[in-house]
């Protein structure tokens, strides 16, 4: 009786541990502990009713790894509200980039609708990210770069991305990131780029959203972000 008692007595406290540990993990030693390491540089909402379906809201922005240790799955969520301050919708998204080292800067976007014409503000922060030990390739080279506004009044960028590095790549995103003259982020786009091996040179050539804001972009940054 007594064995029976302390087995189920072990039992029980190696349960208690595991749900102490769970428990850990969702409310400050998982993901949402690195938090306060993310800055918001800066964001641009719009109100887009030039859709075919309904007006959507598109938010662009940009952030920082602030912090000492390189950064993964950082999620970001919006909250749309009405004239009353109501909630009339929520949405999230992941930055661009799959892990940032400390000191770098990622892009992101956030589309939600179709929504009503009562949208009237956002609130924008981050939610959860989680730390790595992992350390992104960066070896490539950007040659032959330049920048056009297209005959339906988009402005894209193209040029030519090199592999300087020793492995072959099989996925990587070209990530733009466009600015006002304030050098604050006012849309972001990427071009995927399949196939490129070490030494190897892709062209890319794509266009940001809306067409409206072109007249406003002043600048923009490339980036590269590998992907499996």
């Amino acid at each position: 009786m007594k064995r029976n008692y302390f087995t189920s007595l072990i039992a029980g406290i190696l349960v208690l541990c595991c749900c102490i540990q769970l428990l850990a993990c969702e409310t400050g030693s998982g993901p949402e502990s690195c938090v306060s390491d993310i800055r918001v540089l800066s964001h641009e909402g719009y109100y887009d009713t030039s859709g075919m379906v309904g007006n959507y809201i598109e938010i662009f922005g940009e952030i920082q790894n602030i912090g000492d240790k390189n950064l993964t799955f950082i999620k970001l969520t919006a909250t749309l509200y009405d004239n009353d301050e109501q909630v009339i919708g929520t949405d999230y998204t992941y930055v661009r980039a799959d892990i940032l080292m400390p000191g770098e800067k990622a892009a992101f976007s956030i589309m939600k609708g179709p929504t009503g014409e009562d949208f009237e503000s956002y609130i924008l922060e981050v939610t959860s990210c989680g730390e790595t030990t992992d350390v992104p390739y960066r070896d490539f080279e950007f040659l032959n770069t330049s920048s056009y506004i297209d005959d339906k009044g988009y402005y894209c960028v193209k040029g030519d991305l090199k592999n300087i590095g020793t492995q072959n790549i099989d996925y990587v995103d070209v990530i733009i990131t466009f600015y006002n003259t304030e050098g604050e982020v006012i849309s972001a786009t990427s071009f995927l780029i399949a196939g490129l091996e070490a030494g190897g040179i892709a062209p890319f050539d794509t266009y940001t959203l809306p067409n409206w804001i072109s007249s406003k972009i002043a600048s923009y940054s490339l980036q590269t972000d590998v992907s499996d």
